[in-house]
């Protein structure tokens, strides 16, 4: 979805809202049934004959109550997102995480030129959460520089997080830094283990910073979820979701996702788990209920 198909979509929800006051789809399905754990809908799955007011009705009809889309600060303005927390509003549904830094996975993030934007990213990302209300915004470290000790490159990444966690007190906002794999989708990344987040997480000592723990990405890199999890649990953020082999909906890889899913509910986890993965389905109504229908089966872990 670019930014001209969302600036027609809003601008019909806006108007949809302040004709009605409340979507009648703000009442969520109940045939659906709720979940034990909250997931976010990937907003960038469906269709792009979908509109951005039947994406969120689709979702609330099946019982979800949060989504998630990685370009929503690049591709919407502040306006827009107004609009957008209208139509979230209306149906009950909360925001999960945008990506702040999307060019950080090739930039050199040591350098002052672009730790300065960076913390400019920051600063923006803090204005859409605040209108947006959402509570997490995934960044990324950038690649390792093979020339420079990575002792250093890695207290760099620490001193710079020091000062986005400061441009955000007092905001309801924390940036989650994301372990990306290696292997597979990510060589040359910087921050691949899920433990040495967690030890920058110590070192950077802000409520602010915390890591997103994709259970794609450290399937890959590192396996044993549940064990790290529980381990690395007081400095989690945010979880996203994705089975492996192929970064598709749980049921199609090698996790049993009933067991992570209750290591997480046990922990007593309230926030939300983003959907980060394709539609083995495709992205038609099929392929999503397929998707829907396979989350239902692994949420009943209790």
């Amino acid at each position: 979805m670019n930014r001209r198909e969302f600036l027609g979509t809003a601008a019909a929800g806006a108007a949809a809202v302040g004709a009605a006051g409340v979507l009648m789809t703000s009442n969520i399905a109940q045939a659906k049934g709720k979940f034990n754990l909250r997931y976010a809908v990937n907003l960038g799955w469906m269709s792009k004959d979908w509109s951005i007011e039947q994406r969120l009705d689709y979702v609330a009809e099946n019982g979800f109550d949060a989504v998630e889309w990685n370009p929503l600060m690049s591709q919407m303005t502040l306006k827009e997102a107004e609009n957008y927390r209208k139509m979230i509003d209306a149906r009950g549904i909360e925001h999960g995480i945008f990506v702040v830094n999307r060019e950080g996975l090739g930039q050199e993030i040591q350098s002052p030129e672009w730790q300065g934007k960076f913390l400019e990213d920051v600063r923006k990302a803090r204005q859409y959460s605040d209108i947006i209300g959402n509570k997490s915004a995934t960044i990324v470290a950038g690649p390792e520089l093979y020339k420079v000790s990575r002792w250093v490159q890695l207290q760099k990444i620490i001193d710079l997080y020091k000062r986005a966690g400061d441009e955000l007190a007092g905001s309801h906002l924390t940036l989650v830094l994301e372990p990306l794999n290696l292997l597979v989708n990510h060589p040359g990344y910087l921050v691949a283990e899920s433990g040495e987040a967690w030890l920058m997480m110590k070192s950077i000592g802000n409520p602010h910073i915390k890591i997103l723990f994709d259970m794609y990405h450290q399937q890959i890199t590192e396996g044993n979820l549940v064990n790290n999890i529980r381990d690395y649990y007081d400095e989690i953020g945010y979880f996203q979701i994705g089975d492996n082999p192929g970064r598709q909906e749980p049921g199609t890889g090698e996790v049993n996702w009933k067991h992570p899913f209750k290591a997480i509910y046990d922990l007593g986890y309230k926030g939300l788990l983003g959907m980060e993965h394709g539609l083995s389905g495709g992205n038609s109504k099929a392929g999503i209920d397929k998707c829907f229908d396979t989350y239902r089966e692994f949420d009943k872990f209790l």
